[in-house]
């Protein structure tokens, strides 16, 4: 602002150290806004991938049907939303008297985006020996 001989006063405008604390201040608001968004939809795809692997851990493990037809892994194609797996069966201990065995079975489930794991279960059941 600019006071006059006249007694009046006129207004310059802003200087141009204002404008670029100005457009610093928004920048940097926005670059936190932004990340703040990413944390939220990298938590948000989290939680969906944790839900996939606890519906493809109770298809598989709680249903021995679906055990005798599936395969010993599933894995879904690239960029593809759907879960994969990796099944890995062993034995733990052989009753030759009573036919019974007991298979312990072990579950990892993969993220159809980052293929990384998103759950690790694991279950035990009695089987039949042939």
């Amino acid at each position: 602002m600019t006071k006059h001989i006249d007694n009046t006063v006129t207004d310059d405008g802003f200087s141009l150290l204002e404008v670029l604390v100005a457009f610093l201040i928004v920048s940097l608001a926005l670059i936190g806004l932004n990340k703040t968004l990413q944390v939220v939809a990298r938590s948000q795809i989290l939680i969906v991938d944790h839900h996939k692997a606890v519906l493809v851990a109770q298809r598989i493990l709680d249903d021995p049907n679906v055990l005798e037809r599936t395969d010993e892994s599933h894995w879904s194609k690239d960029n593809d939303d759907e879960p994969s797996w990796q099944l890995h069966r062993s034995i733990v201990s052989e009753n030759r008297d009573s036919g019974v065995r007991i298979l312990q079975l072990d579950l990892d489930v993969f993220s159809g985006r980052t293929h990384q794991i998103i759950g690790h279960y694991r279950t035990f059941m009695p089987e039949a020996m042939k």
